[in-house]
């Protein structure tokens, strides 16, 4: 009997790892690359390491930038499993979610693909009135050490500001962290580069890449500055130029732009019609001294 029971139950583990590795799930090319990078040995204080953080923004002659991100990270500690994460954000007034796809890829080679029935769709909990969401696939229960996790997002915007801030690092160490921006003819870019000595774009036309290699891990130490003011991180901005400006595309190229910008939209909003003005004096008729007409109004405002 208890043979017979182990003979069953080793037939059922064999079938079990069969059925989870055979619907075909494959990476892709650019992460089973990832994969294959040898990796410098680490403290063992690092729980795990950026192998691929590569993003292309690419701005359409209507002013649509469709932006295409690849992400890979090797699990090398219990700790590291948390980085088996994949978030993407939007803004559902402006911007969409065209594509979102995860791999894990297991240390004996098995490889697990994350479709949208794995895909969490979330507002930030502490601001429900918020325009921005995020899309996430978290592995962090299936990698273990020695997994490799990726993920590629691709989404589209029309922004109000034409600009990026990428972050070369969080605060693992990076192999590799490249940021391309792909513009229409006649448009330029600009950057500064903060936290680190200045880095240089290669240009190919209006491509421009931004790129570090072999970046060590950053200690975080208690009380520390925040990361912002401590990793090496690139703001880009991209316009286009006098002879090809666009009717549809607006850029800023200074604040006094982004002004008048602004005045256009609040000050018809901010003059009061007679309805409004009505209204105000019905609801401080009563009222004696300049702060019982500013408690009338706000109750009033509070209720609508």
């Amino acid at each position: 009997m208890y043979f017979r029971l182990s003979v069953f139950l080793g037939a059922m583990l064999l079938v079990g790892q069969v059925a989870l590795a055979s619907p075909g799930d494959e990476a892709p090319q650019w992460l089973q690359q990832a994969a294959a990078i040898k990796v410098p040995a680490y403290d063992k204080k690092v729980s795990a390491v950026v192998l691929v953080d590569d993003s292309t923004v690419s701005v359409g002659e209507n002013g649509q930038i469709s932006t295409t991100w690849s992400y890979a990270v090797r699990v090398l500690t219990n700790e590291g499993r948390n980085e088996a994460v994949a978030q993407v954000g939007y803004e559902t007034d402006m911007g969409k979610v065209r594509d979102f796809h995860a791999w894990l890829i297991r240390p004996s080679g098995q490889v697990k693909a994350y479709g949208k029935d794995q895909i969490i769709d979330q507002t930030d909990l502490n601001d429900v009135y918020d325009e921005s969401r995020m899309k996430r696939i978290v592995a962090a229960n299936e990698a273990e050490p020695g997994s490799v996790f990726g993920y590629q997002t691709t989404t589209e915007t029309r922004p109000y500001f034409y600009q990026s801030n990428w972050y070369f690092q969080d605060t693992a160490p990076v192999i590799s962290s490249r940021l391309t921006v792909v513009l229409p003819a006649g448009w330029q870019a600009r950057s500064v580069t903060f936290n680190h000595a200045e880095v240089q774009p290669a240009t190919n036309g209006t491509s421009y890449t931004w790129e570090l290699r072999d970046i060590p891990p950053l200690e975080v130490e208690p009380l520390s500055p925040a990361m912002t003011n401590l990793v090496p991180r690139l703001a880009v901005k991209y316009f286009p130029t006098e002879a090809a400006k666009n009717p549809g595309v607006r850029p800023f190229e200074t604040w006094s732009d982004v002004s008048r910008w602004y005045s256009e939209l609040s000050d018809a909003q901010a003059t009061p019609d007679e309805r409004i003005a009505a209204k105000a004096r019905e609801l401080t008729s009563s009222a004696t001294t300049e702060f019982e007409k500013i408690r009338a109004i706000g109750r009033y405002v509070q209720n609508i």
